[in-house]
């Protein structure tokens, strides 16, 4: 009978080492997991806030380019203004509605549409 308690001792301290060789394994394999999926979740937010920053500094550029150009526009706006005379404009005027008549009548229109609108407003 001690034969009998020796073999089922054994047998159950074999169990229970392949239960924890088992448990280990399974421990370390989900370690394994979350150290790739921690790595690669980690990846994607650092290319995602790449992304952004690229895209935040790419608008600030178009940002910073309208503003320049907005800018020489109205300073050649200003020099035209200074430097021009009402004759000159004048020509210059009639020259812009020979080349470009379908525009001129377009924004005549508008003015009018706008005036129009401006007038009937301030009635009310």
């Amino acid at each position: 009978m001690s034969d009998f308690k020796d073999r089922a001792s054994e047998l159950a301290s074999d169990v229970a080492a392949a239960a924890q060789r088992s448990a280990k394994q399974m421990a370390d394999s989900a370690a394994e997991k979350l150290q790739s999926a921690r790595q690669e979740y980690g990846d994607k937010l650092k290319s995602t806030a790449d992304s952004m920053s690229d895209a935040k500094e790419s608008a600030r550029r178009g940002v910073d380019k309208l503003a320049r150009t907005a800018s020489e526009k109205m300073d050649a706006g200003s020099e035209y203004l200074r430097s021009t005379s009402g004759g000159g404009m004048l020509s210059d005027i009639g020259h812009a509605v020979r080349q470009h008549p379908g525009a001129i009548i377009a924004a005549v229109a508008v003015g009018i549409a706008l005036g129009y609108a401006l007038t009937s407003r301030s009635d009310e």
